[in-house]
């Protein structure tokens, strides 16, 4: 990553020829996996089980809580494919006496790709998990003087619940943010949009041409145009989603995020490993998202991780050796009083 950003920087490559690069390499890794696609192992339940956790009960939160089981796009279906699970609860803060926070399931999209290409998709009560964002420590470089801090504040990470990457560099778009330390960025008409609105609650939409004031809300992120707008997949017929040059087609397979709003008024963040945006859409739908905006791009850019934070005394053991690819444990900084 750090390369990537010294050459998309610096004037012997610059952002322009980057993209020739990375559609390259996109390419000539899509080539290899189109090749090596019948001899890969078909996702197995198990394997599914153990990134994800066990199987949610149903009607554990109320009448859209766990969400109702999503039908898979691909036939025949994976054991487990569109069943929602709950997030593993000695990795997730929990709320005592509560449902499980977070639940989360996997679709396949692509019918070229069944074994390699998967939409992971994790979804969220807003009315138990509230959103908000940080502004990273070098992105985006602020048009007011502003500087990101790139961590949870101090005194809110014993609700920390999860965390997950934002949208493009400011090299990409400039589209508009704000935090509660000021404005960054100022909005982009027509981008799509994920503010906090005066009260506190949380909403998503575009950002009109005209008539909307920046300072009538809280904070804001902006990222392209909806991807999924009243159901309708790229309505404002986008054709650069990012990762290739402008003037091709963008049918790579990268990894992909996104975040979307649902029908049953829940919150979904969506990782896809090596999809097209059009799969990336499609998960969208099939999670019966209203709106729905692309985060990042890239395998590095990429992440949605769970905390369970407390006190050290009231964590209880694991009761088993750390997964090493997937687990860790540790102080928090700055916190003494909390693991």
């Amino acid at each position: 990553r750090w390369t990537v950003d010294q050459l998309r920087h610096g004037s012997l490559v610059g952002p322009e020829r980057l993209q020739w690069l990375e559609h390259l390499y996109l390419e000539v890794v899509d080539r290899w996996g189109a090749f090596s696609e019948g001899g890969r192992p078909e996702p197995a339940g198990a394997a599914i089980a153990r990134q994800l956790g066990t199987a949610a009960t149903p009607g554990g939160g109320g009448a859209h809580w766990p969400p109702p089981r999503l039908e898979p796009l691909l036939c025949p279906p994976l054991e487990g494919e569109g069943a929602w699970r709950a997030r593993d609860p000695a990795f997730v803060t929990s709320v005592r006496g509560a449902p499980p926070l977070l639940c989360s399931t996997v679709l396949r999209t692509d019918r070229e790709r069944p074994r390699s290409s998967l939409v992971y998709i994790t979804a969220w009560d807003p009315a138990w998990v509230q959103l908000s964002w940080v502004a990273g420590t070098m992105e985006p470089r602020s048009a007011h003087g502003h500087a990101g801090v790139g961590r949870v504040p101090r005194e809110r990470v014993h609700r920390l619940v999860a965390g997950f990457n934002g949208g493009f560099q400011a090299a990409d778009g400039a589209f508009g943010m704000r935090t509660p330390a000021g404005p960054f960025l100022p909005p982009v008409p027509y981008a799509a949009t994920i503010a906090t609105l005066p009260g506190g609650r949380l909403g998503l939409g575009t950002w009109p041409g005209s008539g909307a004031r920046e300072r009538d809300y809280p904070s804001y992120r902006q990222n392209l145009s909806p991807l999924v707008e009243d159901g309708q997949v790229n309505p404002y017929r986008r054709a650069f989603w990012g990762g290739v040059p402008r003037e091709l087609a963008d049918t790579s397979r990268t990894d992909r995020t996104g975040l979307c709003l649902t029908e049953e008024g829940l919150m979904a963040y969506l990782w896809g490993r090596r999809v097209t945006v059009e799969g990336l859409a499609r998960g969208m739908t099939a999670a019966r998202c209203v709106y729905g905006l692309m985060l990042d791009i890239n395998f590095s850019n990429t992440a949605f991780e769970t905390y369970r934070v407390d006190r050290r005394e009231d964590l209880p053991p694991l009761g088993r050796p750390l997964d090493r690819e997937l687990e860790a444990e540790g102080a928090v900084p700055g916190r003494e009083d909390l693991a």
